[in-house]
């Protein structure tokens, strides 16, 4: 009995791998025999948001009503910023209108399968940003403000509705409770004319009054939640640097974890075992920055029982630009300048065993390098892993256009394009 077409192709791909030294080439008949693993939102270069597999099969127009003009003398009419929720069923993304005096009215949309957008929040003046869903799916956060002026964050149902202001100031950088009751929230407010940066727990309804965390914040980005959920791990300002710390998320005292050098960006793996941040190196070489690891488990939030494993370096890296987990937390993305003007190695790590690995490098577009100069926001928001951890997302600039590239984590296939397109997410599922 003959073998079913379907299982040959595998087979003979497989025997190319093992007799073919270095990167094989992409295989049109490839994205046909491999397993779909959630759905691709971008932005394509018409400003419409469009999803597919990533495959760039079973494609929906989810816009089609954006106008872009190759000059700047006309009105602009555009998407932007998609975001996935975290049950993989509804897509949120920002409207703008831009004309020669620069952006107007703006807006945030939902869409749901097959069903028409719906506009959950609209502004003539104020351009929101930073669309970050609840854990259940139920509703955004987001700020809002004109330009870099003082901005607010405001929250509104998924299916639309009233419209709260949770806080208002400058900065803003968060990470929502596992629960979704609550928002560790980074940001400077502004006081007699002074700046005056805070970490506030805040309801994420806008129900109760925050609660200020009596640490005076060090250089970082967002604040990561504790596995437990009990404490909020930021960096604390002290006399040689910074301090990671551990506060008790009620505002009482807490547990220092490891001193920082410089500006440091964090994030905890999904399995909530290890936080990993990107720092200047011991040395505190202001031209570098390292990648370092610390083991979280079993760890009360903040009992301080049990001294933390010293953080470890995970590269010999002289820069890592930003990093993403992988879903099962087995493996960290990460981006390093290379030789090349203004282009970036991707490379993928294994946390267990230090083994690193290539992927490409490529020069990305200004949304993406945008996105991964604030990657400590966009990392709840932004999915650059397929949902399975097999594959990567990445935006490519070239000389004619803009691609969204597709790559393998794990194996040795050169990336392929999916789309035209300027900005890309994966769906957590």
């Amino acid at each position: 009995m003959k073998a079913p077409f379907a299982f040959v192709l595998p087979a003979v791909a497989l025997l190319l791998a093992s007799c073919t030294q270095g990167e094989l080439p992409q295989s049109p008949l490839l994205k046909w025999l491999e397993r779909p693993s959630g759905r691709i939102a971008y932005v394509g270069v018409d400003g419409n948001v469009h999803t597919s597999d990533q495959g760039g099969g079973s494609v929906r127009d989810v816009t089609t009503d954006a106008t872009v003009q190759e000059t700047s003398d006309g009105p602009s009419f555009y998407y932007q910023f998609p975001a996935w929720s975290p049950d993989g069923k509804s897509l949120a993304f920002v409207s703008v209108h831009q004309g020669p005096q620069g952006m107007g009215d703006a807006a945030v949309w939902t869409s749901t399968g097959s069903a028409s957008p719906v506009r959950v929040y609209s502004s003539a003046d104020r351009v929101p940003r930073y669309l970050s869903w609840s854990p259940d799916s139920s509703r955004l956060v987001f700020t809002s403000g004109p330009g870099n002026e003082v901005r607010e964050l405001d929250t509104v149902a998924a299916r639309g509705g009233d419209v709260r202001t949770l806080d208002s100031g400058t900065g803003f950088a968060w990470r929502w409770e596992s629960r979704g009751g609550r928002l560790a929230v980074h940001s400077v407010d502004m006081q007699d004319q002074s700046d005056v940066e805070r970490v506030r727990v805040l309801d994420s309804l806008g129900r109760v009054q925050g609660i200020q965390l009596s640490q005076q914040p060090g250089d970082f980005q967002a604040p990561a939640w504790s596995p437990d959920g009990r404490g909020v791990i930021m960096a604390v300002s002290d006399t040689v640097g910074s301090t990671l710390y551990l506060a008790d998320s009620g505002g009482a005292a807490g547990t220092a974890l490891a001193h920082v050098e410089g500006s440091a960006t964090l994030e905890l793996s999904p399995d909530g075992k290890h936080l990993a941040w990107s720092a200047r190196p011991a040395d505190g070489d202001p031209g570098k920055r390292s990648l370092f690891i610390l083991d979280l488990p079993g760890r009360s939030a903040v009992s301080g029982a049990g001294a933390p494993l010293s953080p470890r370096p995970l590269t010999g890296d002289d820069y890592v630009a930003a990093f993403s987990w992988s879903p099962d937390g087995r493996k960290i993305a990460y981006f390093v300048p290379s030789d090349k003007d203004l282009s970036l190695t991707l490379k993928v790590l294994t946390v267990r065993t230090g083994a690193v690995r290539a992927v490409t490098t490529f020069t990305p577009s200004a949304y993406f390098l945008g996105m991964l100069v604030q990657f400590g926001q966009y990392a709840d928001s932004v999915r650059l892993w397929s949902p399975d951890g097999r594959f990567l997302l990445y935006c490519d600039a070239q000389d004619q256009g803009f691609d969204v590239m597709v790559a393998y984590a794990d194996q040795p296939i050169s990336p392929r394009k999916l789309a035209d397109g300027v900005m890309a997410t994966w769906s957590p599922r």
